[in-house]
């Protein structure tokens, strides 16, 4: 088995990813009341697979970066800016333009249990478990045979398909604004990837901020004007991947900023 994971690591990794999160999905067809999914699948495979195929040292490289903090400030600012500037543009077009009512406008008591929820939502909700996967060991192997461009398209894909079981249990996901989202959400994290030193904290502030922004923003409008929030903000995201994705540092899929000075071996770095 072991061989088998080192000859085909990216598709062991995602046969993985997929079955270790999708298992409880049968027993949601019987029980509404319980989950369709887990998110720690795409973690799980990633410790199997680097395990499996680059021994000791690969897992303990793919633990470090999700430690690597030691990167240009730029990249913490887009990691946290980017989503809060697009769900800013979302809610400040929807209520000025498309005439979206806001029925619970956000209070200071919002603002203070934000960064709370920021951490929840990092470390329970899937940035963590997920991006440990996505962009710890997907990706990596992904751009050594295609571009980043072609890397994030097709990984974006797949991100969107590992959640179909929640796409198809609830019904506060809107699928066509979440499929785009994913994609673009994958072709930014690509650029934060190959500038951020491959670090994972990076990518999982991003999730993170993502997904908590939207837990403040979506629900203060009113319900019918919430998926013409999605769309706005949708279409902010595609404008941001677009823009990165004609950077130098994406077109050649290498680093173009200077290393924070680190303490980690050398043989670390890609």
């Amino acid at each position: 088995m072991r061989s088998i994971i080192r000859r085909h690591q990216l598709a062991a990794f995602f046969v993985l990813a997929f079955a270790l999160s999708w298992w409880p999905w049968p027993v949601a067809h019987l029980n509404p009341e319980s989950v369709a999914m887990i998110p720690w699948g795409p973690a799980i495979a990633a410790v199997i697979v680097s395990l499996a195929a680059t021994g000791r040292s690969g897992f303990i490289q793919l633990i470090k970066r999700i430690g690597r903090w030691r990167v240009e400030p730029r990249w913490y600012l887009a990691a946290l800016g980017i989503p809060v500037a697009a769900w800013a543009v979302s809610a400040v077009v929807s209520t000025s333009f498309l005439g979206a009512s806001i029925d619970s406008p956000l209070s200071f008591a919002d603002l203070v249990v934000f960064p709370i929820s920021f951490i929840y939502l990092a470390v329970v909700n899937g940035p963590l478990t997920e991006e440990i996967g996505w962009r710890g060991v997907a990706l990596p192997r992904m751009l050594k045979s295609q571009t980043p461009l072609m890397a994030s398209l097709v990984l974006g894909l797949v991100w969107f398909s590992w959640h179909l079981p929640l796409l198809v249990t609830e019904t506060t996901r809107p699928v066509a604004p979440f499929a785009i989202s994913l994609v673009s959400f994958s072709v930014v994290l690509t650029w934060l990837h190959l500038n951020a030193r491959e670090s994972l904290l990076i990518a999982i502030m991003f999730h993170a901020a993502v997904n908590t922004v939207a837990s403040f923003v979506v629900p203060t409008f009113a319900e019918d004007d919430r998926i013409g929030v999605w769309w706005v903000f949708v279409v902010a995201m595609a404008i941001t991947a677009a823009l990165v994705a004609r950077s130098r540092s994406f077109r050649n899929g290498t680093q173009t900023t200077t290393e924070m000075p680190s303490k980690e071996p050398a043989t670390l770095h890609h």
